[in-house]
């Protein structure tokens, strides 16, 4: 039996022994050549922020080995609330719009002679998102003439869901809560 060493190439010279009990012979010799099978590179451990915030764009350097030495090259597969990209050996992950919670990226390692893959998992914190105006009324412009009046109001979404007032000032001074009745005198 014949039993190497993991990853184990190269030649090793062997010999039979038969014995009955009382005498023995050795076979010729003969010569095992163990060719080597290329590997695929496999990455070494990440040192990336995993617990990110929302909408915030991170980078971090990726790292593989290839036993053989071979040249190697990084990929990105599926993403989930994850996106990532590579630019050589720099990742660059930023998560979904609006989304918290965990995400990740599926991060691919290749030679020519086969590919290794990993899942490189986050954690999304929340940050409270901007207020987005996103209608007003009225929704042209308008001319007020002498003695005319106007109501303005305006139409606002938070990302959170959190209830929504509106405030409106006139020359630095707050006039009206979510509506606004303007009224044009000399």
């Amino acid at each position: 039996s014949f039993y190497p060493e993991e990853d184990f190439f190269g030649s090793e010279n062997i010999v039979f022994l038969a014995t009955d009990g009382e005498f023995f012979v050795y076979s010729n010799a003969f010569r095992l050549n163990i060719s080597s099978a290329n590997k695929a590179p496999g990455f070494l451990p990440l040192t990336c922020e995993t617990e990110i915030e929302e909408d915030v764009e991170y980078n971090c350097t990726v790292n593989a080995s290839d036993r053989e030495g071979d040249d190697f090259s990084f990929s990105v597969g599926e993403q989930d609330n994850l996106q990532c990209s590579l630019e050589g050996d720099l990742l660059k992950y930023v998560s979904a719009q609006d989304y918290n919670g965990p995400a990740s990226c599926e991060l691919v390692v290749s030679d020519a002679y086969g590919f290794s893959s990993m899942i490189f998992n986050v954690n999304v914190t929340p940050i409270n998102d901007l207020l987005r105006i996103t209608g007003k009324s009225p929704g042209e412009n308008i001319v007020l003439r002498l003695n005319q009046s106007q109501e303005f109001s305006i139409i606002a979404q938070d990302p959170e869901g959190d209830v929504l007032t509106s405030s409106w000032f006139l020359d630095g001074n707050e006039t009206a809560q979510d509506v606004f009745n303007y009224s044009f005198n000399s």
